[in-house]
């Protein structure tokens, strides 16, 4: 399913090279969007082409430009360096034919590419920034010919036939082959205070090979056999405050990664984490840590890939000899601690608001999590995920984070939830937005003579990937849910009961929700548009089977004098009466399906490659079987009452 803004602009044919795509591993749009009809291998690396500071090679493959620009573009966001690509393809359009030798480079401006080192004939033109590549693909690939943004933007594979090499301004060389790990550990064994000079260095090694979950075990003052001495209070302090910090290093560097930071340890030095929710598959460290295998089949109970690297000049974005342990207030424990929130997709802001919480539960840390109408004020609160998904989320990350605790996650469908049941409860944790929230929470407690909670307030990580400017400044789930307009959210399966083409999409949407917005934009694309409200009316017109039929059921007062069907005579007879108003429906719904069906067929007869049916009741008529994909059409009911009373 597609979820499109109410103004949508999205370009149909773009939609379908990825629906109809999607599983292909080559990334190819069908022949119907793109001009590039032929693909040959690519060419071997010409004689004088010298590597950048760090490119990506594409070889032994067979692909066209999308796919090259494809892989291209998602290794060099995960690299967030200048790429240097020679691609040879065939290109056959109405108007040009052949094979082009074609080199060209993009590269951001702190990446080192200067004129006087590229390789003749290769240009650079703008700055690759990792949050935004699609877009610097999609200026890159208008010189070639109609490349989809959609195809671009959605290269998550679990393989890429492709290779990367990188050197360092120290002139070491590593290879890592282009095979893409969903759940990775990052070792960190460093004194404490050096550990956070790591964090930065070790994600960006982590997200090139690395593309769903990723631990990290902080290991201060390793050594082989085991012999861990227990943590001092000013070492504990000063991890529980670097904590929060590796979180934010991970926002800016690899905020697409489910990221957790294990700290368990902090509690009891001799935990193993050998029940972590995902199976770690490659484990990353640096060169110098001693029997790394043994330690994480000790330590994790598994036997991944090993990937160690080594790590020059090391720089992050923090100053570890400034950090300060924490004081005597925030080193304060509880037994039980409590927090709440919506908790949608989990991410960085709400691990560092977990991690702290962890950090000061001793027995239990009661979650709760808001459902119902607590929801229904959210931005896009459409989009939300099922309380039973939210949940398990949560359950897996804190069991990942802390197993050492308990946990007690429940749903509350109100502002207090557990906190003015429970009287044992010690701590509240906040944010910046549900601070004045905790105090209403310790005013409803006091009434019930419970004891106050002592409140903590964590501040949310800065977004460093907003697409769009009124997103939050901040990270937060309605950022990720304003991201998903126009992604595919859910793969469509084949439709083995309608023809490959044309392409059908399914629109569909509440009540002045944009449909017809976005009808008129799809056909000014091109796209044939169906009305399954105005084929209903034709459905039952004069002189047709069904009109008499509705005649023959609900009495000739539904028949006006030109033999059409009174349709506000209707209404008042089905709207006061659910049985009729089903059996209405019985009546009309299946012979609209056979006129759409009638309509997308004539469509294909013309040689129209794209159908839009627009149909607010799609899933209720059944008539979603007739379509490849759905698009629905989102909008707050504010709005949407705002729209319907100017009408």
């Amino acid at each position: 399913m597609i979820v499109t803004p109410a103004t949508g602009d999205e370009s149909a044919n773009a939609v379908a090279a990825q629906e109809a795509h999607d599983d292909d591993p080559t990334l190819s749009p069908p022949d119907s969007v793109s001009p590039i009809k032929r693909v040959v291998p690519l060419s071997p690396k010409p004689s004088n082409f010298q590597w950048e500071t760090s490119s990506v090679r594409l070889v032994n493959v067979v692909v066209d430009v999308d796919s090259v620009l494809s892989v291209t573009c998602q290794l060099a966001a995960r690299l967030e360096v200048g790429v240097s690509v020679w691609v040879k393809y065939a290109v056959e359009s109405d108007d040009q034919l052949g094979t082009q030798q074609d080199p060209r480079s993009y590269g951001r401006p702190t990446s080192g590419f200067g004129e006087s080192d590229r390789t003749e004939g290769l240009k650079g033109e703008g700055a690759m920034d990792r949050s935004r590549f699609g877009v610097v693909a999609t200026r890159f690939s208008s010189e070639l010919g109609d490349v989809s943004l959609t195809s671009l933007c959605t290269c998550q594979r679990k393989q890429h036939t492709s290779a990367v090499t990188t050197r360092s301004d120290q002139n070491r060389d590593f290879s890592v082959s282009g095979t893409m790990f969903h759940t990775g550990l990052v070792v960190i064994a460093s004194p404490v205070r050096h550990i956070l000079r790591q964090v930065a260095p070790f994600l960006r090694e982590a997200r090139q090979i690395v593309d769903r979950t990723l631990y990290i075990r902080l290991e201060p003052g390793y050594q082989w056999p085991l012999k861990r001495q227990p943590l001092t209070g000013g070492e504990v302090s000063l991890l529980r405050s670097i904590i929060p910090k590796i979180y934010g290093e991970a926002a800016r560097e690899c905020s697409h990664l489910d990221v957790r930071v294990l700290q368990g340890f902090l509690k009891n030095v001799e935990l193993r984490e050998a029940a972590l929710e995902r199976e770690i598959e490659v484990v990353i460290a640096h060169k110098q840590f001693d029997n790394l295998e043994s330690y994480v089949e000790h330590q994790f109970a598994a036997s991944p890939q090993v990937h160690q690297v080594e790590l020059f000049a090391a720089v992050s974005n923090e100053d570890c000899s400034k950090i300060k342990p924490l004081d005597e207030k925030d080193t304060a424990t509880f037994a039980s601690v409590c927090l709440g929130g919506t908790f949608d997709r989990l991410h960085l802001g709400h691990k560092v608001l977990l991690s702290s919480a962890i950090s000061k539960a001793t027995e239990k840390l009661v979650v709760g999590v808001t459902d119902g109408d607590m929801i229904k004020n959210k931005l896009l609160w459409e989009l939300i995920e099922p309380l039973s998904v939210r949940i398990k989320a949560l359950h897996g990350c804190l069991k990942d984070m802390d197993p050492s605790i308990g946990y007690d996650i429940q749903p509350i469908t109100d502002p207090y939830g557990p906190t003015v049941q429970d009287a044992t409860l010690q701590c509240l944790y906040v944010s910046d937005e549900t601070f004045k929230g905790g105090l209403m929470v310790n005013e409803e407690r006091a009434k019930r003579g419970f004891e106050p909670m002592t409140l903590y307030n964590v501040s949310l990580l800065q977004n460093y990937n907003r697409i769009e400017t009124f997103m939050d400044e901040k990270i937060s789930s309605s950022s990720q849910r304003i991201a998903l307009l126009g992604k595919v959210l859910r793969t469509p399966e084949p439709n083995p009961t309608i023809p490959e083409r044309p392409y059908v999409i399914g629109l569909t949407g509440g009540i002045c929700s944009g449909k017809s917005n976005i009808t008129k934009t799809l056909e000014s694309l091109g796209v044939t548009c169906i009305s399954a409200d105005l084929t209903g009316h034709e459905a039952y017109a004069p002189k047709t089977e069904l009109n008499q039929t509705l005649v023959d059921t609900f009495g000739p007062q539904v028949q006006a004098e030109d033999g059409s069907i009174n349709r506000k005579a209707l209404g008042a007879i089905i709207f006061s009466d659910a049985e009729k108003r089903q059996k209405l429906n019985e009546l009309v719904w299946p012979e609209i399906k056979k006129l759409l069906q009638s309509k997308v067929e004539k469509a294909a007869e013309t040689g129209v490659r794209v159908v839009c049916i627009e149909a607010a009741l799609l899933f209720e008529g059944g008539w979603d079987s007739l379509v490849h994909c759905v698009w629905y059409s989102v909008i707050s009911e504010k709005e949407a009452i705002t729209r319907v009373m100017k009408r």
